[in-house]
């Protein structure tokens, strides 16, 4: 079923190249360099074969045999072009998977039920509103979100640039390929019930509320400052990288494969509760009164 899917959707090419000849003389080829056109191809298929990943081959005539169709779908779903970012401890994270060139600029607003795909929103104010859905394959960048409250909310494959995000709420958040880059997001709420492959970079979290049921893979905070916040929940492969954790209340039930080893710890609560977490030993010898008194013990001079 999935081959005969596979045929049926590629059957009519999106980017008009049926005028190539294909060297076998099939009537059914499709004479392309994928490269150049794939990504919209694999956002095609991606339904039938869970693609998410890029390719770089070129290919013709689908009426070939099964063995031959299996090999591109391998292709398709493991292929060459999935970009990844490197943290430390061995830790990878995978990013967003969407061609810009190939965005919609159709009008999209957060409000009430939504269900976006492959959309583009660069500017524009969205304050204050209430929506639940869906946004998968897309680019947001330079929108104000503040005050918005976004609950059930999938995330699949996007990418938020400068957004304001102060005093929003995004609660049973399902993150899959996320990015959130340089945004400001003082007194956020954000629960996420699962994140897979999920990076925050050079954002402003001061008094925000963070919470994490599951992660997958890896959800990684870099050069993020959280004054007073609240981060709870499983903690289990979260990367705090190059933070300011100043204030931090820690709620942790479990840590297990948390980093802490290049963000500043000192004057952050909770830590004890974070078992399972890596510090060096500087940042453990700078804490350790910390960690006494929280473990209840009296330190005196």
């Amino acid at each position: 079923e999935t081959f005969d899917t596979l045929f049926v959707v590629l059957s009519t090419c999106p980017v008009n190249c049926h005028e190539r000849s294909c060297p076998q003389g099939r009537a059914c080829a499709c004479w392309l360099r994928w490269p150049l056109c794939g990504w919209r191809l694999v956002s095609l298929v991606r339904r039938c074969v869970g693609c998410v990943g890029g390719v770089a081959f070129g290919i013709c005539c689908w009426r070939i045999s099964g063995v031959s169709r299996c090999l591109a779908i391998s292709r398709l779903r493991y292929g060459p072009d999935m970009d990844f970012r490197k943290l430390g401890n061995g830790l990878t994270v995978q990013r967003p998977s969407f061609d810009p060139d190939y965005l919609s600029n159709a009008t999209f607003t957060f409000h009430g039920e939504f269900d976006g795909d492959e959309i583009r929103v660069e500017s524009g104010e969205f304050t204050d509103l209430r929506g639940k859905g869906s946004l998968a394959h897309s680019f947001v960048r330079s929108v104000d979100l503040s005050g918005a409250q976004l609950s059930p909310l999938e995330l699949s494959d996007v990418r938020f640039e400068d957004v304001e995000l102060s005093s929003a709420s995004w609660q049973s958040v399902k993150a899959r390929r996320i990015e959130i880059i340089r945004s400001r997001a003082m007194g956020f709420r954000l629960s996420f019930e699962s994140a897979s492959d999920v990076y925050i970079d050079g954002c402003r979290l001061d008094y925000a509320s963070i919470h994490v049921e599951a992660v997958k893979g890896a959800l990684a905070f870099n050069e993020c400052l959280f004054r007073e916040a609240t981060i709870s929940g499983d903690l289990s492969n979260v990367v705090f990288q190059d933070c300011s954790l100043d204030g931090v209340e820690f709620e942790s039930t479990k840590a297990m494969g948390c980093d802490l080893t290049t963000s500043q710890i000192t004057g952050a609560r909770g830590l004890i509760g974070l078992r399972g977490a890596r510090v060096t030993a500087e940042q453990a010898t700078s804490v350790a009164i910390q960690l006494a008194a929280e473990a209840g013990l009296t330190v005196s001079d």
